[in-house]
């Protein structure tokens, strides 16, 4: 057998999608730069040898790698046409693969290598066999070539494994990336909430975010100015799940909320005088530009809630964040204990906000063991109907409001410590009531950072209107006393 009669193995369209996975994606770039080297790649086709090689390149002078770093690079090393030029670059990005499937590509391409390897020293023995004629020593041949296949054969991951080295070069590129994109310390999706990405840097990729209250206490507004904020703030796309309000209500809270007119006018549009009627279409014409996508199916069940989640995300690749309102109205096919299929529900939005990467906020009740902790402030241990709430997210959010217990509240006081800010905080609601009258019903609401798998605890406080379904930071001259009083740094005002 011939050297020229021996093709070697390789997929070219796996080589094809991780390389175009690579150029509109920074984490996958990162991925495949720490997993892959130019062996990894057959040299059927040159192009994709020149244009890892020319990643690689740009890797190394600590530039992010994108389709314009790497036509620069390709252009530099006299290389451009060679790789195929805008055709070949613009092909590798039609690629139709998620780059959240990068792991299985780079998988497919090192198997194909170590194959080609492998098969290779399996034609070098023959070939030397062949030369040879016969072998003294026979099992000297077969033990030097035996240790070689072994070898090769070690270099090809075991299931789903990945090396210490891997990782760690995967996790550096990823922080440098990180580094570059986020100089105002958010690596996730902006909240809208200084205070709030102080403590978290925005809502991270893969994290399930429990947000729990008792009913009233204002978490489905809450979720919804989450919700704006992302999809303003990022112009990416946002899920929208609401199993217990229909898509008409959380709109007219959102309306209400841009425009600074009540739920109560809404109400009764005919009634409005010509200034807030051009506020809400002003409003309208802003709504209308929000990448906002709804679902308000009633009592949805899980598997329906995941498909649509997936299916959304594969027709938006962008996908920024899913709200869901809320984790206990979710319904599974078994109902042998509401606390297994609360258990299930968590386990499986977890898993969700991991396989596509994208944070997923999920309220939650708080039980009425709750009403009976001083002063009414809610604790993880209050999380309702499943512990497995708690275990799976990586952030608990816990809200409360002390209007909401005033009855509880009345002749207590303040906490001596908490004096100073509490008053602050209730001269800026009896100064927004003055501003917009009675009827806006503003509260002071706690946010409290319960858990955080990865960062920071402390507690967020913000300005409850419940007539326009908004929050709102308190001034930075209360924020800066908040600060004093707990010995905390302070956020940067808010843009």
């Amino acid at each position: 057998m011939a050297a020229k009669d021996f093709e070697t193995p390789a997929n070219i369209f796996a080589e094809q999608a991780v390389l175009g996975m690579m150029l509109i994606d920074q984490d996958a770039a990162a991925l495949g730069l720490a997993a892959l080297s130019e062996q990894s790649f057959s040299g059927r086709d040159e192009r994709n040898v020149l244009v890892f090689r020319a990643m690689k390149s740009v890797e190394e002078k600590r530039s992010p790698v994108d389709l314009q770093t790497v036509t620069n690079e390709l252009i530099n090393a006299n290389c451009f046409e060679s790789a195929g030029g805008n055709d070949y670059l613009r092909q590798l990005l039609d690629v139709p693969m998620s780059p959240e499937n990068i792991e299985h590509y780079i998988r497919i391409v090192n198997d194909q290598a170590v194959l080609r390897d492998f098969l290779m020293k399996m034609r070098d023995g023959i070939l030397e066999y062949r030369k040879a004629g016969e072998f003294k020593d026979v099992g000297e041949f077969l033990a030097r070539y035996t240790a070689d296949l072994t070898r090769i054969s070690g270099k090809r991951s075991v299931g789903e494994f990945r090396t210490a080295e891997v990782v760690a070069r995967a996790v550096e590129k990823m922080l440098e990336a990180e580094g570059q994109r986020s100089a105002n310390g958010i690596t996730g999706v902006d909240t809208g909430y200084t205070d709030m990405n102080r403590l978290t840097h925005g809502w991270q990729k893969g994290d399930l975010i429990v947000i729990a209250a008792r009913p009233s206490v204002g978490k489905t507004a809450f979720a919804i100015n989450l919700a704006v904020n992302a999809a303003r703030k990022t112009g990416k796309p946002v899920a929208f799940f609401s199993a217990e309000m229909s898509a008409d209500q959380i709109m007219k809270r959102i309306i209400s909320s841009e425009s600074h007119v009540t739920g109560d006018d809404l109400l009764a549009p005919m009634y409005l005088d010509a200034r807030r009627k051009a506020q809400v279409a002003s409003a309208i014409d802003h709504i209308a530009t929000y990448p906002i996508y709804f679902d308000d199916t009633p009592n949805i069940r899980l598997g329906d809630l995941l498909a649509k989640a997936r299916k959304l995300k594969g027709a938006h690749e962008d996908l920024s964040l899913i709200v869901i309102d809320y984790l206990n109205l979710i319904t599974t096919e078994h109902q042998e204990s509401r606390a297994l299929e609360v258990q299930q529900i968590s386990m499986s939005l977890k898993e969700l906000a991991r396989s596509l990467k994208v944070p997923v906020i999920a309220l939650a009740q708080l039980n009425r063991a709750s009403d009976l902790n001083p002063k009414g402030v809610p604790t993880l241990a209050n999380l309702r109907e499943s512990g497995s709430i708690e275990n799976d997210a990586d952030l608990v959010l816990l809200m409360y409001r002390s209007d909401y217990y005033q009855n509880q509240a009345q002749g207590k006081g303040a906490q001596n410590g908490e004096k100073n800010y509490r008053e602050r905080l209730e001269e800026s609601v009896e100064q927004g009531k003055k501003e917009v009258g009675d009827k806006a019903s503003m509260s002071i609401t706690e946010v409290r950072v319960a858990k955080n798998r990865n960062g920071a605890l402390g507690t967020c406080y913000y300005l409850f209107s419940k007539a326009y379904s908004r929050f709102d930071m308190p001034d930075d001259e209360t924020r800066r006393a908040i600060a004093r009083e707990k010995n905390e740094p302070m956020a940067d005002p808010e843009e």
